[in-house]
C-alpha cells in the first residue's frame, strides 16, 4: 500500500508547486503539506488568557449556592431553597444554550465578544441579586437569567479554544478549560470562607467576571481556524436522530 502511495505521489507533480517536492514525513521543502496543516503559530498567551477568563467568569455558577445560609435569613427564604437554586441556573444554562444554538450566536458574531457580553450581563444578573431580589421568585429569576447567561461562557469558551487549535491539540486545550469551569464553580465557596458579608461575594464574583470577559473581548483575537459561518439550522434533522 505504500508504494502504491509512492506511484501516486511521483504520477502527480503538477499538484505541487513549481521547484518544490515531497519529503518522506509527506512536506514540501521547507514547507508545511497543506493538506496537514498543523503548525499555526499562536501566542503563548492565548491558552493562559481563555483559561483564566474562563475560570473567573464561571465563578458566577454556583455564587448563590455559596450564600444560600445568608440569602436565607435576610429574605426569608423556605426550607429546601437551594434545590430550588441550584435548578433555576440549570434550566436558564439549558434554556440559554438552545437559544444560542438555534442562532447559531457563536458563528454569527465573534465567540470572543460574545463571551464578553455574556460575562458582563451574567455579572449585572448576579449584582442585582443584592438589590432587585426580596423574596424567592425574584432571586430565582434573577439566578435563571445568571444561567441564561452562562450559555454564552463556558460553551462559547469552548468555541475560542477550537478556533486557535483546530484538530491540533484541541483536546489538551479543552482539558485545561474543563479544569478551570471545575475550579470557577467551586472558586465562591472558598472566597466564603473569608469573613465578609454574603453582598461582598456576589460583587467580587461579579467584578472578577466582568475582568474576564473584557480581557477575553479586547486581549484575545479571534484564531486561524474560526469560520463566518456555521451549518444552516435544519428542523428536520431533529426527527432523524430519533
Amino acid at each position: 500500500m505504500d508504494e502504491d502511495v509512492a506511484m501516486n505521489v511521483r504520477e502527480s507533480p503538477e499538484e505541487l508547486p513549481e521547484g518544490s517536492s515531497i519529503s518522506p514525513l509527506g512536506k514540501e521543502d521547507g514547507l508545511p503539506c497543506p493538506t496537514l496543516l498543523t503548525d499555526i503559530e499562536r501566542p503563548i498567551w492565548v491558552l493562559p488568557v481563555i483559561v483564566a477568563s474562563q475560570f473567573a467568569s464561571t465563578s458566577l455558577w454556583f455564587a448563590g449556592n455559596a450564600v444560600l445560609d445568608d440569602l436565607t435569613v435576610d429574605l426569608g427564604l423556605p426550607d429546601g431553597s437551594v434545590g430550588f437554586l441550584s435548578s433555576s441556573v440549570q434550566f436558564g444554562f439549558i434554556l440559554g444554550t438552545l437559544v444560542f444554538a438555534l442562532g447559531s450566536v457563536a458563528d454569527r458574531f465573534l465567540p470572543t465578544r460574545v463571551f464578553m457580553t455574556c460575562a458582563i450581563l451574567g455579572a449585572l444578573a448576579n449584582l442585582a441579586v443584592i438589590v432587585a431580589a426580596k423574596g424567592l421568585a425574584g432571586l430565582l429569576i434573577l439566578r435563571g437569567l445568571t444561567g441564561f447567561f452562562l450559555a454564552g461562557i463556558y460553551p462559547v469558551g469552548m468555541k475560542v479554544a477550537a478556533d486557535w487549535y483546530g484538530n491540533v491539540g484541541l483536546g489538551g486545550a479543552l482539558g485545561y478549560l474543563v479544569g478551570a469551569l471545575v475550579l470557577g464553580t467551586a472558586f465562591p465557596f472558598l472566597l466564603r470562607q473569608i469573613k465578609q458579608s454574603w453582598q461582598a461575594l456576589l460583587i467580587e464574583v461579579s467584578v472578577l467576571s466582568s475582568v474576564a470577559g473584557l480581557t477575553m473581548g479586547f486581549i484575545c483575537p479571534d484564531g486561524p481556524h474560526r469560520k463566518a459561518s456555521g451549518p444552516k439550522f435544519e428542523p428536520m434533522a431533529i426527527l432523524h436522530l430519533f
